[in-house]
């Protein structure tokens, strides 16, 4: 169990520093993966790394998936990705995005 957790701390430092490097340097700005972004008319459907990350947790967990190097990259990439001021923009209109034009 201590290993599993040591495995898990260190790859979500690694998740963490590769999604930093890999993200928008600020909010609404692309970087070197954009993210999935839909347009339905005048609103946006923006799914976040830290958002679809998750759901890939879930599914993990579902199927009972368990190797601490995978969860720890994917908890690192999450909380980075919260760190931005517009983590929670997920369903918007689109002329109501406060930051950078998307």
């Amino acid at each position: 169990m201590l290993v599993w957790i040591l495995i898990f701390i260190i790859c979500a430092i690694i998740g963490y520093v590769v999604a930093k490097l890999t993200s928008g340097p600020s909010e609404g700005v692309t970087g070197k993966w954009p993210s999935l972004r839909f347009s339905i008319g005048e609103y946006t459907i923006w799914l976040h790394h830290w958002f679809y990350l998750s759901m890939v947790i879930i599914i993990l967990i579902f199927f009972r998936i368990s190797y601490a190097w995978l969860y720890g990259l994917f908890f690192g990439a999450i909380i980075q990705g919260l760190g931005y001021k517009d983590f929670y923009y997920l369903f918007f209109k689109t002329k109501n995005y406060p930051y950078k034009k998307i």
